[in-house]
Protein backbone atom coordinates (compact mmCIF):
# COMPACT_ATOMS: atom_id res chain seq x y z
CA UNK A 1 0.00 0.00 0.00
CA UNK A 2 1.29 3.48 -1.17
CA UNK A 3 1.97 6.07 1.88
CA UNK A 4 1.33 9.34 1.34
CA UNK A 5 4.04 11.82 1.53
CA UNK A 6 4.66 13.81 5.00
CA UNK A 7 2.71 11.01 7.22
CA UNK A 8 4.94 8.76 9.42
CA UNK A 9 2.87 5.12 10.59
CA UNK A 10 2.56 3.65 14.00
CA UNK A 11 1.42 0.34 14.46
CA UNK A 12 1.22 -1.18 17.96
CA UNK A 13 0.00 -4.44 18.36
CA UNK A 14 -0.14 -7.14 21.06
CA UNK A 15 -2.30 -10.56 21.14
CA UNK A 16 -4.94 -10.48 23.54
CA UNK A 17 -6.12 -13.27 25.37
CA UNK A 18 -9.20 -13.28 23.29
CA UNK A 19 -7.56 -13.64 19.86
CA UNK A 20 -8.07 -10.00 19.40
CA UNK A 21 -5.51 -7.22 19.55
CA UNK A 22 -4.28 -4.87 22.22
CA UNK A 23 -3.81 -1.07 21.71
CA UNK A 24 -1.23 1.61 23.48
CA UNK A 25 -2.13 4.85 24.14
CA UNK A 26 0.53 7.27 23.65
CA UNK A 27 -0.06 10.11 26.46
CA UNK A 28 2.18 13.32 27.15
CA UNK A 29 2.27 14.61 30.33
CA UNK A 30 2.64 18.37 30.30
CA UNK A 31 4.65 18.56 26.84
CA UNK A 32 4.65 22.44 24.85
CA UNK A 33 4.52 23.53 28.72
CA UNK A 34 1.14 22.83 28.72
CA UNK A 35 -1.23 22.20 31.90
CA UNK A 36 -2.76 18.82 29.92
CA UNK A 37 -2.35 15.14 29.08
CA UNK A 38 -2.55 14.67 25.49
CA UNK A 39 -4.75 13.03 24.67
CA UNK A 40 -7.08 13.25 27.78
CA UNK A 41 -10.22 11.11 27.03
CA UNK A 42 -9.10 7.73 25.99
CA UNK A 43 -11.07 5.05 25.12
CA UNK A 44 -9.90 1.77 25.69
CA UNK A 45 -10.17 -1.60 26.83
CA UNK A 46 -9.08 -4.56 29.42
CA UNK A 47 -5.30 -4.80 28.81
CA UNK A 48 -4.93 -2.50 26.99
CA UNK A 49 -1.85 0.05 27.98
CA UNK A 50 -1.34 4.21 28.66
CA UNK A 51 1.98 4.94 28.29
CA UNK A 52 2.87 8.19 29.50
CA UNK A 53 6.10 10.23 28.92
CA UNK A 54 6.69 13.38 31.00
CA UNK A 55 7.99 17.04 30.17
CA UNK A 56 9.09 19.62 31.78
CA UNK A 57 9.11 20.44 34.53
CA UNK A 58 7.72 18.21 37.18
CA UNK A 59 4.26 16.53 37.00
CA UNK A 60 3.07 13.10 38.30
CA UNK A 61 0.10 10.70 37.31
CA UNK A 62 -2.77 10.29 40.22
CA UNK A 63 -5.67 8.48 39.64
CA UNK A 64 -8.74 9.63 41.10
CA UNK A 65 -12.72 9.27 41.17
CA UNK A 66 -15.24 11.94 39.65
CA UNK A 67 -16.68 12.55 43.33
CA UNK A 68 -12.93 13.87 44.33
CA UNK A 69 -11.28 15.57 41.84
CA UNK A 70 -7.09 15.92 42.55
CA UNK A 71 -7.61 13.87 45.25
CA UNK A 72 -5.85 10.20 45.72
CA UNK A 73 -8.22 6.99 45.11
CA UNK A 74 -10.29 6.34 48.26
CA UNK A 75 -7.61 8.75 49.85
CA UNK A 76 -4.55 6.74 49.67
CA UNK A 77 -4.33 6.62 45.70
CA UNK A 78 -4.27 3.53 43.44
CA UNK A 79 -2.16 4.65 40.23
CA UNK A 80 0.64 6.99 41.20
CA UNK A 81 3.80 7.45 39.24
CA UNK A 82 5.67 9.99 41.89
CA UNK A 83 6.58 13.41 40.92
CA UNK A 84 8.72 12.84 37.31
CA UNK A 85 11.42 16.46 37.24
CA UNK A 86 12.44 16.53 33.84
CA UNK A 87 14.74 19.39 32.72
CA UNK A 88 15.30 18.30 28.46
CA UNK A 89 12.91 17.59 26.10
CA UNK A 90 11.24 14.42 27.75
CA UNK A 91 12.13 12.29 30.67
CA UNK A 92 13.92 9.09 30.51
CA UNK A 93 11.85 6.95 31.44
CA UNK A 94 8.09 6.15 30.72
CA UNK A 95 5.30 5.23 33.03
CA UNK A 96 3.33 2.35 31.96
CA UNK A 97 -0.32 0.90 32.71
CA UNK A 98 -2.55 -1.12 31.81
CA UNK A 99 -6.70 -0.74 31.74
CA UNK A 100 -7.97 -3.75 34.50
CA UNK A 101 -11.24 -2.93 33.49
CA UNK A 102 -13.80 -0.50 31.27
CA UNK A 103 -15.06 1.42 34.34
CA UNK A 104 -13.93 5.10 34.26
CA UNK A 105 -10.33 5.79 35.20
CA UNK A 106 -9.76 9.48 36.33
CA UNK A 107 -6.24 10.80 36.51
CA UNK A 108 -4.63 13.99 37.17
CA UNK A 109 -1.55 15.70 37.82
CA UNK A 110 -0.71 16.38 41.34
CA UNK A 111 1.76 19.21 41.58
CA UNK A 112 0.45 21.97 43.75
CA UNK A 113 3.28 24.62 42.30
CA UNK A 114 0.46 26.20 39.63
CA UNK A 115 -2.22 24.30 40.98
CA UNK A 116 -1.81 21.39 38.25
CA UNK A 117 -5.37 19.96 38.58
CA UNK A 118 -7.26 22.79 39.49
CA UNK A 119 -6.16 24.37 36.08
CA UNK A 120 -7.26 21.19 33.81
CA UNK A 121 -4.66 19.08 34.03
CA UNK A 122 -6.80 15.65 34.59
CA UNK A 123 -7.65 12.71 31.78
CA UNK A 124 -10.22 10.37 32.10
CA UNK A 125 -10.31 6.62 30.26
CA UNK A 126 -13.93 5.11 29.53
CA UNK A 127 -15.88 8.57 29.74
CA UNK A 128 -19.14 7.92 31.28
CA UNK A 129 -22.13 9.84 30.06
CA UNK A 130 -23.48 13.17 31.20
CA UNK A 131 -23.17 14.70 34.16
CA UNK A 132 -20.03 12.85 34.77
CA UNK A 133 -18.05 14.37 31.92
CA UNK A 134 -14.11 14.83 31.87
CA UNK A 135 -15.46 19.12 31.10
CA UNK A 136 -17.20 18.45 34.49
CA UNK A 137 -14.21 16.76 36.31
CA UNK A 138 -12.33 19.88 35.20
CA UNK A 139 -14.76 22.30 36.52
CA UNK A 140 -15.15 20.61 39.69
CA UNK A 141 -11.17 20.58 40.35
CA UNK A 142 -11.13 24.18 40.65
CA UNK A 143 -12.97 24.07 43.55
CA UNK A 144 -11.37 21.09 44.91
CA UNK A 145 -8.69 22.88 47.22
CA UNK A 146 -5.25 21.89 47.16
CA UNK A 147 -3.86 18.78 45.84
CA UNK A 148 -2.91 15.73 47.70
CA UNK A 149 -0.33 13.26 46.87
CA UNK A 150 -0.65 9.04 47.73
CA UNK A 151 1.89 8.13 49.95
CA UNK A 152 3.93 5.54 47.75
CA UNK A 153 4.52 4.94 44.09
CA UNK A 154 2.44 2.22 42.31
CA UNK A 155 -0.21 0.89 39.95
CA UNK A 156 2.19 1.21 36.86
CA UNK A 157 5.73 0.16 35.59
CA UNK A 158 8.74 2.44 34.31
CA UNK A 159 10.29 1.49 31.40
CA UNK A 160 13.10 3.65 29.12
CA UNK A 161 11.52 6.34 26.88
CA UNK A 162 13.41 5.92 23.25
CA UNK A 163 12.76 9.53 22.55
CA UNK A 164 14.13 10.91 25.78
CA UNK A 165 17.38 12.99 26.03
CA UNK A 166 20.62 10.73 27.73
CA UNK A 167 21.45 13.31 30.43
CA UNK A 168 19.58 16.17 32.61
CA UNK A 169 16.67 14.19 34.21
CA UNK A 170 15.93 13.20 37.62
CA UNK A 171 14.72 9.92 38.36
CA UNK A 172 10.62 9.71 39.54
CA UNK A 173 11.10 11.54 43.36
CA UNK A 174 9.19 10.54 46.43
CA UNK A 175 5.92 11.23 47.14
CA UNK A 176 5.86 14.77 48.23
CA UNK A 177 5.53 17.81 46.09
CA UNK A 178 8.39 19.68 45.48
CA UNK A 179 9.20 23.11 46.51
CA UNK A 180 7.32 26.42 44.82
CA UNK A 181 9.87 27.15 41.85
CA UNK A 182 9.85 30.29 39.88
CA UNK A 183 8.97 28.66 36.67
CA UNK A 184 5.46 30.03 34.70
CA UNK A 185 3.56 27.59 33.19
CA UNK A 186 0.24 28.48 30.92
CA UNK A 187 -2.66 27.28 33.39
CA UNK A 188 -5.14 26.15 30.94
CA UNK A 189 -5.01 25.78 27.10
CA UNK A 190 -8.32 24.76 24.88
CA UNK A 191 -6.07 23.48 22.12
CA UNK A 192 -3.71 20.55 22.15
CA UNK A 193 -0.97 21.29 19.16
CA UNK A 194 1.06 18.26 20.10
CA UNK A 195 -1.52 15.62 20.10
CA UNK A 196 -1.11 13.96 16.66
CA UNK A 197 -3.51 14.27 14.22
CA UNK A 198 -5.34 11.39 12.00
CA UNK A 199 -7.45 8.82 12.67
CA UNK A 200 -6.57 4.93 13.09
CA UNK A 201 -6.72 2.30 10.37
CA UNK A 202 -7.11 -1.29 9.98
CA UNK A 203 -5.48 -3.63 6.94
CA UNK A 204 -5.63 -6.85 7.04
CA UNK A 205 -1.98 -8.59 6.74
CA UNK A 206 -0.85 -10.98 3.52
CA UNK A 207 -0.51 -13.99 6.12
CA UNK A 208 -2.06 -14.98 9.27
CA UNK A 209 -5.48 -14.44 11.17
CA UNK A 210 -5.11 -10.91 13.16
CA UNK A 211 -5.36 -7.72 11.39
CA UNK A 212 -3.16 -4.79 11.65
CA UNK A 213 -3.60 -1.41 13.24
CA UNK A 214 -2.47 1.84 11.66
CA UNK A 215 -2.15 5.17 13.22
CA UNK A 216 -1.39 7.75 10.62
CA UNK A 217 -0.61 11.08 11.42
CA UNK A 218 1.02 14.70 10.37
CA UNK A 219 4.55 15.56 10.90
Amino acid sequence: MALATGLRFEIKLSAGLDGGYLRNFDVTVGADKQLKFCPDNVKAKVGDTLTFSFFPKNHSVVQSDFAHPCKPLNGHGGIFSGFVPVNTTQGPQNFVITVKDEKPLWLYCAQTTGNHCQAGMAMVVNEPAAPNTLAQYKENAKLSGISEVPPAIGGGVFQPNPKASSSGTAPPSTATAPPPSASTVPAGCPVCPVCPTGEYKWSQPSTGNGYKRARAFAG
